[in-house]
C-alpha cells in the first residue's frame, strides 16, 4: 500500500469511528453477553435494595425511576440503551434515632454483598455508600437544604439492557405496564385510594370500585391500610405470562400474572388485566388474587 492510500485509509477509519457515537461504549448484545442484566431484572432488584434501606419502605416504593444512559453520542451526551437506573427518597428532618437506624440498615447490607466503599465526596456530612460486585450501589447522607434537614436514600444500578422482544410489543409498553403495576401495590401499601385511582380504569375487583359514595371510599381506605398493616410494604418481583390484545406492536390490552413479594406476608399471585388507557398510559384494569 503506498502511503498516499494508508493516509486515507487511516483517515477513513478516524471518520468511521468520530461519526460512531456508540464505537467505545457497551451496547445492548455486550451487556446480555457478560451480565446478562436487563432493564427489568434491575428495576426489580434497585427497589429492593431501596427499600431494604429506607425507614418507610411503603413510602419509598412510588418513588420516580430515573435513566442514565450508558452510551455517549456525537455531541458527548449520554444516551441509552443500555441504561444505568436510579431510585431514591428523602426524609425531612428525620430523628436522630431515625439516621442511626438508616445507618444501621447501610452496614447490614454487608450480608447482601454491599461491602466496597463508594466515595461520594460527602464534606463532612453523615452518610455512606456502598458498591457489591455486581456494581449495584446503595447509600444515604444527611442535606441542609432551604432551613431543612433531609435524610436521602438512594439505589443504582450498572448497565442494564433492553431485552428485545422478538417481533412483540416495543419495550416502553412494558415499561408502562411496570410503571402501573408498582403504582397500583405502592397505593396499597400507604393505603391511599387517591393514589390507586390514577393508575386504576375503575373497578380492579370486588372490593375495590372507585364509582361509590365517599363512605364507601373512606371503608375502601380502612380495608386497604388493615392489609398493609398486616402484610408490610409489597413489591412487585415478576410480571409474567403476557397475553396481548390488538396489534402485536403496540397493542391496546393485555393480561399478565403478577408475584408480589410483602414483608410479612407469603408471596401472592395476581391475575391483572391493563388497557393503553391514552397513547401509552397504561391503566390496571383488574388486579385478583389467583
Amino acid at each position: 500500500m503506498t502511503a498516499r492510500r494508508l493516509l486515507i485509509a487511516l483517515a477513513l477509519a478516524a471518520l468511521a469511528t468520530a461519526c460512531d457515537p456508540y464505537s467505545r461504549d457497551p451496547d445492548n448484545a455486550e451487556i446480555l453477553q457478560s451480565t446478562g442484566l436487563t432493564v427489568e431484572q434491575a428495576e426489580y432488584a434497585v427497589f429492593d435494595n431501596l427499600l431494604a434501606l429506607s425507614p418507610d419502605p411503603a413510602r419509598s416504593y412510588g418513588a420516580e425511576v430515573t435513566r442514565h444512559g450508558c452510551a455517549t453520542n456525537a455531541s458527548a451526551r449520554t444516551v441509552g440503551p443500555p441504561w444505568k437506573l436510579s431510585v431514591g427518597d428523602r426524609f425531612a428532618d428525620p430523628s436522630p434515632e431515625l439516621v442511626d437506624a438508616t445507618e444501621s440498615a447501610l452496614e447490614s447490607m454487608a450480608e447482601r454483598g454491599f461491602t466496597a466503599p463508594v466515595d461520594k465526596e460527602l464534606a463532612g456530612r453523615r452518610g455512606g455508600y456502598r458498591r457489591d460486585s455486581r456494581g449495584f450501589e446503595i447509600g444515604f447522607e444527611m442535606r441542609d437544604t432551604d432551613g431543612k434537614r433531609y435524610l436521602s436514600v438512594v439505589a443504582t444500578t450498572p448497565c442494564a439492557a433492553e431485552k428485545s422482544t422478538g417481533g412483540g410489543p416495543i419495550p416502553p409498553v412494558f415499561d408502562a405496564i411496570r410503571l402501573a403495576t408498582r403504582k397500583a401495590v405502592h397505593a396499597f401499601g400507604v393505603a391511599d385510594p387517591a393514589v390507586l385511582r390514577t393508575v386504576a380504569c375503575g373497578k380492579l375487583g370486588e372490593g375495590v370500585d372507585f364509582a361509590v359514595p365517599a363512605d364507601e371510599r373512606e371503608r375502601l381506605r380502612q380495608t386497604m391500610a388493615a392489609d398493609a398493616e398486616t402484610r408490610g410494604a409489597g413489591r412487585v418481583v415478576e410480571i409474567a405470562n403476557y397475553r396481548w390484545q390488538g396489534d402485536p406492536i403496540l397493542p391496546s390490552a393485555a393480561s399478565a400474572e403478577v408475584t408480589v413479594h410483602y414483608q410479612r406476608h407469603p408471596d401472592i399471585r395476581y391475575r391483572a388485566e391493563y388497557r393503553d388507557w391514552s397513547g401509552g398510559d397504561w391503566r390496571l384494569c383488574a388486579f385478583d388474587p389467583i
